[in-house]
């Protein structure tokens, strides 16, 4: 089920091209990433459990941890796959915006025309 979910979203964004695309899938992507990590709020806050001289390096790697799997599921490999279906750069480039620059990375893979003979 998740599997089909993962698929339209990503044929959706790979269907999208234009500027109108780009701030649809840049808001999309902001509200998504705000919605999966609110979830994970209990991980971060338990690091109030630790000692105080282990709080901030606990909390830190929690956020930070579960800040890269969004990212990741929801930005890195989705902008891949997209790139992928519209002939338009290497996994590897998407792989890296998607991570580094998450909902502008996924309104730049929206918003790019598919190159002739691509599946999208």
């Amino acid at each position: 089920m998740l599997q089909k979910l993962r698929d339209r979203y990503v044929d959706a964004i790979a269907a999208d091209r234009g500027a109108l695309a780009f701030f649809k899938w840049f808001l999309i992507g902001m509200v998504l990433q705000v919605l999966f990590l609110i979830p994970l709020l209990p991980l971060v806050l338990s690091a109030l459990l630790l000692p105080p001289d282990l709080q901030p390096l606990f909390g830190g790697a929690a956020f930070f941890a579960a800040f890269l799997a969004v990212r990741v599921f929801l930005f890195a490999l989705p902008c891949a796959e997209a790139g992928e279906l519209k002939r338009r750069g290497s996994r590897t480039a998407w792989l890296v915006c998607g991570v580094l620059f998450g909902m502008f990375a996924l309104g730049a893979a929206a918003a790019l025309e598919p190159k002739p003979g691509a599946k999208a």
